[in-house]
Order: C-alpha cells, then structure tokens, then sequence
C-alpha cells in the first residue's frame, strides 16, 4: 500500500500508545477528571484489569461491544481494554434510548454493554436488560453504579480482575475496532467499521498540525461516542499529552473545567462557544488562553 510505503500508516495501536506512554512517562498525567487523576502507570493498570475482566465476561477477538457512556473515567478504561482484547467498540449516545438503543444493539451484534445504572430520569442498565431477550448476540450487560440484577459490576470487574496476561494477544493495526454509526440524516444510520490504519495515523500526523504536545492537556466539550470527540483523544494519546475529562457539557460546567483544571487545548463546536458566550463565560474565565479545535 501507498499509505504504508510513504510512512502514512505505521503499526498503531492504543494499546501500543498506551504501553509506551506508560513506560516512557509513568508517572505523566493521562486522564484529569476533576479530583480524580491517573498516571499513564495507573491507567495502564486500570486498562489491563478490566481488558481481563472482560475476558473472563466472555468478549473476544474480533466482538463488538456497545458503550454508553459519559466522557468519563470509565469510558476511557472501557474503551482501552476493549481495544487491548481486540474486540471492536462501538458507540451509543448518552441520548439514545428505546428504539434507537434496540436498533444499534441489534444491528451492530453487540456481545456486551456497558452502561449506567442511572442517568437523571431512566435506567440505561434496565432498558438494556429488558432488549436481551431479543438479542441473540448479547450476552452481557455491564452497568456502571450500584449492583444491579442481571448485570455484571463494572466497578467489581476492575476492582476484583488480575492485569491480563501479557501472552494474551492484542490487536494489530489493521484491525478494525470502532464501529461508529452516521447520524441517519437521510436514511437509517449506517455502521461504519474503523481500523487503527486510518484512525490512528490521521491523530498522529494531526498531533503537529493542532500543535499538541506531551506536554499539554486536551478537553473535548463534543462526547466521545461521537467521531469529533474521540479524535480528541486520539490526538492527545498519539503523543501522550493528558485527557482533561468533561463528563456532561453545560457552559457553567465547560467554564468551570477550564478555570480548574487549565486545559490548554479545546475540541468544541460552535455551538457550545455560543452557548458560553450568551452566559458571559467567555470574558470572565480565561477561554483566551486556549487553542480551539
């Protein structure tokens, strides 16, 4: 391939990224997420944990999983150890319930899903629970808060899974491991498999472009189940720079987040800057000193 040839595409992965980081810069920051902060030694941890739980949950090679979540903690551990058991994420908007849910869940042969027990007015692990029955590939539900019946605990599958063994093979760059879904603007929305060839070298020759370094931190106000919102991530990993994790866009949210925890670099729409602009939040808190993408 040309792309290959010309060093376009290399030997990508998140979990090799991961790895490196957490070799080269144990001790780093990799997620910010108010109070909480993990080290690429920590998150690397946390990812080879869960990888293991949910092996011994029944993912394998090559499976899909669903994920819905808020730009979170746990949806960065999720999706990490899906990739290091290269398994294939797939993403669900946090908006998504009833048909929506039942469509991707079906459509995509989702083995697993991992979700919350409670988000504001409805459960997303009961909805999932009351789908399974017509879900012949769905095999687990993974929910995130209290104990659920039928579930399986995400926080028990971190807390209580040894690291996966290393002998356990990981992906390789031309495997596929998004599976992202189009908005639907004109038909019924479309899967669209992603492998870490495309994905991941568009992050790493953008990285210089956004003029990303390891040294800045990255916050998206997009979610990350959407394309915008992960490639955010992707930038900020290809050269290890931190994650700064806002789990829920309002612009009293965004504005305090920028005033904490002083991210450098901002993935947004204009939708969002307008919405902060309308409250005065652009002028009182320091947006200035951010480079917008």
């Amino acid at each position: 391939s040309e792309f290959l040839a010309r060093g376009w595409w290399r030997d990508d992965t998140l979990s090799g990224w991961v790895a490196r980081h957490a070799e080269e810069r144990p001790d780093a920051p990799a997620l910010i997420q108010a109070a909480r902060m993990l080290s690429w030694r920590e998150l690397a941890n946390q990812v080879a944990r869960f990888a293991e739980g949910l092996r011994r949950a029944g993912v394998a090679r090559g499976e899909v999983v669903a994920v819905q979540l808020p730009n979170s903690v746990e949806f960065v551990i999720a999706y990490l150890a899906i990739c290091r058991l290269g398994a294939v994420m797939c993403t669900v908007h946090m908006l998504y319930r009833g048909a929506e849910l039942e469509a991707l869940l079906s459509h995509s042969r989702a083995c697993a899903a991992i979700c919350l027990v409670q988000a504001k007015d409805w459960s997303p692990a009961e909805a999932v629970l009351g789908l399974r029955g017509g879900l012949q590939a769905l095999r687990s539900v993974i929910a995130l808060g209290p104990k659920t019946v039928g579930a399986l605990s995400l926080e028990e599958l971190l807390e209580q899974s040894p690291p996966i063994d290393a002998r356990v093979p990981g992906p390789v760059a031309a495997d596929p491991f998004l599976l992202l879904y189009t908005s639907g603007t004109t038909s019924a929305p479309k899967g669209v498999p992603h492998p870490y060839h495309t994905m991941l070298s568009n992050a790493r020759l953008g990285a210089p472009e956004h003029r990303i370094t390891a040294d800045d931190r990255v916050l998206s106000a997009a979610p990350f189940t959407h394309l915008f919102g992960l490639y955010s991530l992707h930038v900020a990993w290809s050269v290890g720079a931190a994650a700064v994790l806002l789990p829920v866009f309002t612009p009293s949210e965004l504005a305090a987040t920028v005033e904490r925890d002083r991210p450098t670099a901002l993935w947004t729409a204009p939708a969002h800057i307008a919405a902060c602009r309308a409250m005065g939040l652009i002028e009182k808190h320091d947006f200035g000193s951010l480079r917008f993408s």
